[in-house]
């Protein structure tokens, strides 16, 4: 009886244990791996922009650039690839805006181009509105070329036209010769027609 009595009271004693320990275990994070995940979607086609916690991730995802770009300048990895190559336009103007002061810091090159680019892809527009918005400077021009490749890669006829229309100056120079090694391949004589736009001095380069 009193070996039965035992055994009942240390079952309770572990039970009451494991129950207490789940209660009071303290709110886990989201991991990296949960990241990935959410990032990725349970559903082939779709974005964060569907999903009821799309703040939560956009502000992890600015959380981890703030960390890496503290320890140096970003670099384009096959993880952040994966990560930011399933964010769709509104969740890429989320993230651009979220970490502004990251993006525009002009030790952060590689992230500027690589954020621009990727929204462009998808919302050129948006893009480049917020690139023409800097004010004048060197980084208000890199901005706008970044723009400028990631809207080449999905429309590059269309890129061109806008380029077309640029006001002579170095930001559109810069635009042609950007665009020349794409607009070759696929179209001989636009090329050729985008290189007279060109100034004298500059057509050799081309």
């Amino acid at each position: 009886m009193k070996i039965l009595l035992f055994t009942l009271a240390l079952a309770a004693t572990i039970a009451a244990g494991f129950w207490f320990g789940r209660t009071t275990a303290p709110a886990r994070r989201v991991s990296d791996e949960s990241l990935r995940k959410i990032s990725g979607s349970a559903r082939p086609d779709a974005s964060l922009a569907d999903a009821s916690n799309q703040s939560l991730t956009i502000e992890r995802l600015i959380e981890r650039l703030e960390l890496e770009c503290k320890r140096g300048v970003w670099r384009q990895t096959r993880e952040w690839a994966t990560l930011l190559g399933g964010l769709s336009a509104s969740d890429l103007a989320h993230l651009i805006s979220g970490a502004r002061h990251l993006v525009l810091d002009p030790v952060q090159e590689e992230l500027r181009r690589t954020l621009l680019a990727l929204w462009s892809e998808l919302d050129p527009a948006g893009a480049l509105a917020f690139a023409e918005k800097l004010p004048p400077s060197r980084l208000r021009e890199s901005s706008i070329l970044a723009a400028l490749k990631g809207w080449l890669r999905t429309h590059p006829l269309e890129a061109v036209a806008w380029i077309r229309k640029l006001p002579a100056g170095a930001v559109k120079n810069d635009a042609i010769l950007l665009a020349l090694p794409i607009l070759s391949s696929q179209n001989p004589r636009a090329a050729l027609e985008l290189v007279v736009q060109l100034p004298p001095n500059q057509r050799s380069e081309a």
